[in-house]
C-alpha cells in the first residue's frame, strides 16, 4: 500500500481493530509492526561505505511507499554522515518490479559507470539489476557491489550470493496477530507500534575495495 493510497487515509482515522505492518501508522487507535527501515537503510549504506564504496546507486520501490521512503533516508543519513554527496539522479524507483529495476538500473549504469555498488530495496529488483550489470559486461562483486533486501529463498543461490536483509516474516506476522488480540481485548499496556529486528546477511554479492585496490 501506498501512503498516497485512499484506504491507507482511512486506516489513518478508523476505529476499527487494526495493525498495519511495515506502514507509518499515525493513529494511536491502532497497531503498527515492522523494523526500523531507516535504521536498516542507513546499516545496509554504511556497510558498503566501509567496504570501501562511495559511488553508491539506489533502486528502491515505490516513490509513495513507506519502506521506500525510510530506506531511502536511511541511505541518504548514512552518506550525509561520511560527508559523501547525496546524487539524486543515483536513485531510480522501480515500483519493486525485477523488469522495471533491470530497465532503471541499465539506465542508471550507463549513466553514471562510475558507481560501484547499488542498494536495492529488494531483493527481487536486484535480480533486475544483476541481469542489467552482467548484459553490461560487469563482473559482479568486482565491478558491482549489490546490497538488497528482504532475503527471499533464491538469494543464497545466486552468483554471486546476494547479501540481504532478513526481516523474519513469520514472526512478524505472528506478532500482528497476537498484537490485534491485545488491541481487540484492550490489554495491551505499552505502544500500539512495535519495531520488529532484522538483521544483515552478508554474502558475496559486496567485494571490500580496501583490499582489492591495495
Amino acid at each position: 500500500m501506498k501512503i498516497t493510497d485512499p484506504y491507507y487515509e482511512e486506516i489513518q482515522s478508523t476505529d476499527f481493530p487494526t495493525v498495519l505492518i511495515d506502514l507509518e501508522n499515525k493513529n494511536p487507535k491502532i497497531g503498527s509492526i515492522g523494523i526500523d527501515n531507516r535504521a536498516a537503510g542507513m546499516e545496509i549504506t554504511d556497510f558498503l561505505i566501509d567496504n570501501g564504496h562511495q559511488q553508491i546507486g539506489m533502486i528502491n520501490g515505490s516513490k509513495y511507499a513507506s519502506v521506500s521512503l525510510q530506506r531511502q533516508l536511511g541511505y541518504q543519513d548514512a552518506l550525509i554522515e561520511h560527508d559523501i554527496a547525496v546524487k539524486e539522479d543515483f536513485i531510480e524507483f522501480a515500483d519493486f518490479s525485477e523488469s522495471l529495476a533491470y530497465e532503471k538500473a541499465k539506465q542508471l549504469l550507463s549513466s553514471h559507470p562510475e558507481i560501484t555498488a547499488i542498494f536495492s530495496a529488494s531483493d527481487l529488483m536486484a535480480l533486475g539489476v544483476i541481469k542489467a550489470a552482467k548484459e553490461l559486461g560487469r563482473i559482479l562483486p568486482r565491478d558491482l557491489s549489490i546490497f538488497a533486501f528482504d532475503n527471499i529463498a533464491v538469494s543464497e543461490f545466486l552468483s554471486p550470493s546476494l547479501s540481504t536483509v532478513e526481516q523474519n516474516m513469520r514472526g512478524v506476522a505472528y506478532r500482528a496477530a497476537k498484537l490485534l488480540d491485545d488491541i481487540i481485548d484492550r490489554n495491551h499496556e505499552n505502544s500500539w507500534n512495535i519495531k520488529s529486528d532484522y538483521e544483515l546477511v552478508i554474502r558475496n554479492s559486496v567485494i571490500n575495495r580496501f583490499k582489492t585496490i591495495n
